[in-house]
């Protein structure tokens, strides 16, 4: 998370909280003419795997909190799929300074558990697959650790009786497409410098009376109680990791959502609560709407104490510090790990590699809450914020580039720039490109063609592409290039079939029509001598001389007289002139000649020439409605 203040809206609680729940309340490059056009290549209809393999991971977790040692003591029986690898790997994501002890390596035999062999750098424990017994092609470990926990405000640890207890259980490795395993990254001091791996979990968990606890995995949740200990039981799917966050000052409400969703906020002060649950009941209803729902129904917004994580996001947990509340950057910095659930929890990313995907995404969300709740003028604002630090991105670090890893940034700074504010305005440049509702078309194709899965810039462009219906290579041309540079446009092509509306005077049925249409970037084109044929209209080519002339008897249809139900028609005869390498058109009406602007020029595409729809539009007052969705035209008006 970027530990820097915006100053952004600043608006007194009491407005806030009436203006929150009122919201909760009512709404619970350039074309060409003549010259060959290249050929549209049509989509690949297999869709890109996830970055990583897998592995269908399962944790057995049990573990004992003891909090005057600060320890969690435990076993994690981990059931995977046993890959092609000469080596299994796991991580521990506990400071080096105070690592995670790994007791033994454990693997029940047929007759008795025998003891399996393995290194541990303090970071990763390796395994030989020689080593293991599998069945089905599935092992399972069982490993016993020990996990200090530090007293102070890190990203694990306690303070002001607060556990804040996020990577603190073994976790299976990330294995690429190539089975190859991602070395576990080192802390940088900034950014998340994890790889995660999915896995469905059952937690044990017991700890001292008193405590209450918000979860990563609150499908099911029990509790039993005997004398001072309670013993937690917890199922969660589909999990990076399993976090815990637990007091015995917490207060806690569960808010149920009209579509089911469940949220657990939780904080030691009752007004602190009352101003989460209003920023988080309404950011959840604004990206609900916008994004789509989420198959995950039970989440969690916490409040840790001062000096401790500033804003993190954990598996279906949104948590920030009590730090928050100065100059309301809690406004900011809750809706932007909310937002977290869809851009990181159900859409994933290596974001240690490609944390542009997820901050960007998270970073637009926060414009669009800040729209709802506050107004045009506030997300204005908010936008050019995003704009001023993506123009510092690219005076003070010319030579970087969006994709680039944690580990390369020479400052937190730049970091900062880079994938919040630079990555803020791709998406905002391509949602100024194609239009809102195609890009929110977009946005809700990722949330639900891609749950669950690791993407970066490619599978990004793939999702763009069948939203679009054309090859597009946007965030990947983007991504790559220099910060120097600006972005550059999305370039997409697509042919539309073309029908014909009912009672239409070319046909009286909708019928599809041989040749398609064809758009660029969002321009339409429709062909010129295929479709006025069918009018009777004259076409003629004058190639050697620039032009095509078009001639043609429009019929207008007179009103009815007083004396009689039969209508008086007129007739114009009409000489259209179209340039081969200009947008200049000649119109001349019974003698009368005037002109006017098509937005571009005519394009030649193998051997048919095409004008922008917008030529039809004025000439033949034809009425063209664009299914996007279904990539058709309907034709109709006064054919």
């Amino acid at each position: 998370m970027k530990p820097i203040q915006r100053w952004s809206i600043i608006i007194s609680s009491i407005i806030l909280l009436i203006t929150a729940l009122l919201f909760y309340y009512f709404n619970a490059t350039k074309p060409t003419g003549s010259e060959e056009e290249e050929e549209l290549q049509p989509l690949n209809l297999e869709k890109l795997p996830s970055l990583q393999i897998d592995l269908h991971a399962h944790y057995q977790l049990e573990a004992t909190l003891l909090p005057q040692e600060r320890l969690i003591v435990g076993t994690a029986i981990i059931t995977f799929d046993l890959p092609p690898t000469s080596e299994v790997h796991f991580y521990s994501y506990a400071y080096e300074w105070q690592p995670m002890q790994i007791q033994k390596v454990t693997q029940q035999g047929k007759e008795k558990e025998k003891s399996i062999p393995f290194t541990y750098d303090k970071r990763t424990i390796q395994i030989q697959t020689k080593d293991l017994q599998q069945e089905d092609g599935r092992s399972s470990l069982t490993i016993a650790f020990k996990t200090p926990i530090p007293a102070g405000g890190t990203r694990m640890g306690v303070k002001d009786s607060i556990w804040l207890l996020t990577n603190w259980h073994p976790q299976l490795g990330v294995l690429d497409q190539q089975y190859l395993w991602k070395e576990r990254p080192r802390p940088r001091g900034f950014g998340d410098p994890f790889y995660y791996s999915r896995g469905d979990y059952e937690v044990l968990f017991h700890a001292p009376a008193g405590y209450h606890w918000v979860v990563s995995g609150m499908e099911e949740e029990e509790k039993q109680q005997q004398d001072q200990q309670v013993t937690w039981s917890w199922k969660g799917k589909e999990l990076h990791n399993f976090a815990l966050v637990g007091s015995p000052h917490f207060i806690m409400e569960d808010v149920r959502m009209e579509d089911g969703t469940v949220i657990r906020f939780a904080a030691s002060d009752p007004t602190h609560l009352a101003q989460l649950k209003a920023i988080g009941i309404a950011a959840y209803q604004v990206y609900t709407t916008e994004f789509g729902q989420l198959s995950t129904k039970h989440f969690g917004v916490i409040e840790t104490g001062s000096g401790t994580n500033y804003a993190i996001e954990h598996p279906n947990l949104a948590i920030v510090s009590r730090d928050m509340y100065a100059y309301d950057l809690i406004q900011h910095w809750l809706p932007h790990e909310i937002a977290h659930w869809w851009w990181y929890n159900n859409l994933s990313t290596w974001e240690i590699e490609h944390g542009w995907v997820d901050e960007g995404l998270a970073e637009f969300s926060v414009y669009l809450y800040t729209k709802q709740m506050f107004g045009e003028e506030q997300g204005h604002q908010l936008l050019k914020e995003y704009q001023d630090g993506h123009q510092r991105l690219m005076q003070l670090f010319p030579n970087g580039h969006l994709d680039q890893g944690l580990h390369s940034f020479s400052s937190h700074e730049q970091f900062d720039y880079t994938w919040y504010d630079g990555g803020a305005m791709l998406f905002f440049n391509l949602r100024e490109r194609i239009g809102e509702e195609e890009f929110l078309h977009f946005l809700q194709r990722l949330t639900k063609e891609y749950a669950g899965m690791y993407v970066d810039a490619r599978h990004l462009d793939e999702a763009l592409s069948e939203v679009l219906h054309g090859k597009v290579n946007y965030f990947q041309k983007n991504v790559a290039q220099a910060n120097h540079h600006h972005f550059v446009d999305p370039d997409w092509e697509t042919e539309p079939g073309i029908l014909f509306a009912p009672g239409s005077e070319i046909l009286h049925q909708p019928k599809a029509f041989t040749d398609h249409a064809y758009a660029k970037n969002g321009q339409l084109y429709l062909p010129l001598r295929p479709l006025l044929e069918l009018t009777g209209a004259e076409v003629n080519w004058h190639g050697e001389d620039g032009y095509v002339e078009l001639r043609d008897v429009l019929i207008d249809e007179g009103e009815l007289s007083d004396t009689s139900d039969t209508k008086r028609n007129s007739t114009r005869l009409i000489t259209v002139t179209i340039p081969l390498d200009g947008n200049v058109v000649t119109l001349k009406e019974n003698e009368v000649e005037s002109t006017f602007t098509i937005p571009m020029k005519a394009c030649n595409r193998n051997g048919t020439l095409y004008l922008p729809v917008q030529f039809y539009e004025t000439i033949y007052n034809w009425e063209i409605d664009w299914l996007k969705g279904e990539n058709q035209l309907i034709i109709g008006g006064d054919i």
